[in-house]
C-alpha cells in the first residue's frame, strides 16, 4: 500500500463480510475478495476476520495471498497464524516470503528460504538473532540445495555448509555476524525447523484476543441490524 493508505471503514467492511457469508462456496468467496481488493485496503484484524470466513485451510491460504498486497500493517502478519494450519504457514513462506511469516514473539515452526532474495536473507538473519537470545532454541531438520531446482538434502550440524549458513559460533577467520560472510547465503533453498521450549507467547495471545473481541462486536452489531430489518 502507498504511504498513508487507510483501511476500509467498518461499515464497508460489514458489507463485505455479509457478501462473503452469502456465497455458497470458497471459490465464490475468493472471486468476491479479488474484486474487493481492487478498491480497498485492510488492516490486520480485518484480514484475520476474512480468513475465518473460509472453511478450507487451502482457501484461507489463497485468500491471504489474494489480500496480502492490500494489508496496510503487514508487520503484524503473525496474528493471522491462528487461522492457518502449519502446512499453510510453511507454504506461505514460499508465496509471500518468510520475512512476513516470522512470529518474533514465538518463532517456533518450519521455515523455507530462497537465499537469492534479499528479504529471505534478512529473515534468516532475524531468525538467527532470535535463536541467539533464546537458550532453549535449536535448529533441526535443516536441508539445503544450492540449485533451487534440486531437492534440498540434510545438512549436518557444524559442517562447512552449516557454518556458512548460520555462523552460530565464532570460527577462526570468520565473522561472527549472523549469515556473513558466506558464498552459500547468496543462493539456494534452505528449509529448517526452529524449536524452542517456550509455552505460548503472551503478546500474541493478547493480540489475538483483541481481534476476536472485535469480531464478536461486529457480529453482534450485524445480528442487531438483521433483527431490526426482519421486524420492520
Amino acid at each position: 500500500p502507498e504511504p498513508g493508505s487507510r483501511a476500509m471503514s467498518q461499515d464497508d467492511f460489514r458489507i463485505l463480510t455479509r457478501a462473503l457469508e452469502g456465497c455458497t462456496s470458497d471459490s465464490g468467496k475468493l472471486n468476491l475478495l479479488k474484486q474487493a481488493c481492487l478498491a480497498c485496503y485492510l488492516d490486520i484484524s480485518q484480514a484475520m476476520t476474512l480468513l475465518f470466513k473460509f472453511t478450507r485451510d487451502t482457501s484461507r491460504e489463497t485468500a491471504l495471498v489474494t489480500i496480502f498486497a492490500n494489508i496496510i500493517d503487514r508487520k503484524n502478519m503473525a496474528i493471522c497464524h491462528a487461522a492457518l494450519s502449519e502446512r499453510s504457514r510453511f507454504e506461505l513462506h514460499k508465496r509471500i516470503g518468510p520475512i512476513f511469516m516470522i512470529n518474533r514473539a514465538d518463532p517456533a515452526g518450519r521455515y523455507w528460504f530462497d537465499l537469492s532474495k534479499k528479504d529471505d536473507q534478512n529473515a534468516l538473519r532475524s531468525l538467527i538473532e532470535l535463536k541467539k537470545n533464546d537458550a532453549t532454541a535449536r535448529l533441526e531438520s535443516v536441508r539445503y540445495a544450492e540449485n533451487p531446482k534440486d531437492v534440498p538434502i540434510a545438512v549436518a550440524p557444524e559442517s562447512e555448509t552449516w557454518n556458512s549458513l548460520f555462523n552460530l559460533e565464532e570460527m577462526p577467520g570468520h565473522s561472527t555476524t549472523p549469515g556473513t560472510p558466506s558464498e552459500v547465503l547468496g543462493s539456494g533453498i534452505l528449509e529448517l525447523e526452529y524449536i524452542n521450549d517456550r509455552k505460548g507467547a503472551q503478546a500474541l495471545k493478547l493480540a489475538l484476543k483483541s481481534v476476536f473481541d472485535r469480531r464478536v462486536e461486529m457480529d453482534s452489531k450485524s445480528m442487531q441490524e438483521t433483527q431490526a430489518y426482519m421486524s420492520a
